[in-house]
């Protein structure tokens, strides 16, 4: 009987010990899955933060790209009121003297100017291929005058530097 006491106080300690065990084993996967838990958060976190700055930098690539689109149209439309104003007091003027009328000044206003710095106007070269200017004027041959004239009637076309004819 002794010996089954002190069989049994054996099992009941190494029972106690295996619980014991076990208990620090749950602990252990419970700060594991804490752990784990925790780098889950931090993984959304992460990617959550990584969406919006994303989405910011979209936000000021759009900004961006619609200041230049604007800054285009002002440009585009300055340029096309000078050809108009040009056109209103020359309206059978040539080329050659609407690139001086822009080069003297004209059609700039002191609220709105040709939407471009009068130094860029010296460089252009007005017959380049690319010319905006030389594109707009060819784009409105019979601008300004009487309804019908044809493009022979009207202002004469002007083919870019080097070329004898430009479409």
């Amino acid at each position: 009987e002794k010996q089954n006491q002190k069989e049994l106080e054996r099992m009941r300690h190494e029972l106690g010990a295996l619980e014991a065990r076990d208990r620090v084993g749950e602990q252990q996967q419970q700060q594991h899955d804490g752990i784990r838990g925790r780098e889950d958060e931090l993984m959304d976190q992460s990617e959550q933060m990584a969406r919006e700055l994303q989405s910011k930098e979209e936000e000021e690539e759009c900004r961006r790209i619609k200041m230049e689109a604007d800054m285009a149209c002002q440009r585009v439309t300055g340029r096309y009121d000078a050809l108009l104003q040009f056109l209103r007091s020359c309206p059978r003027g040539t080329y050659e003297e609407y690139v001086e009328f822009l080069l003297m000044g004209g059609g700039r206003t002191e609220h709105t100017g040709l939407g471009e710095d009068y130094n860029s106007l010296i460089f252009e070269n007005f017959y380049d291929e690319h010319s905006d200017y030389r594109k707009l004027w060819n784009d409105n041959l019979t601008t300004g005058l009487p309804f019908g004239t044809s493009t022979l009637e009207g202002r004469s076309f002007v083919p870019s530097a080097g070329s004898t004819s430009d479409n």
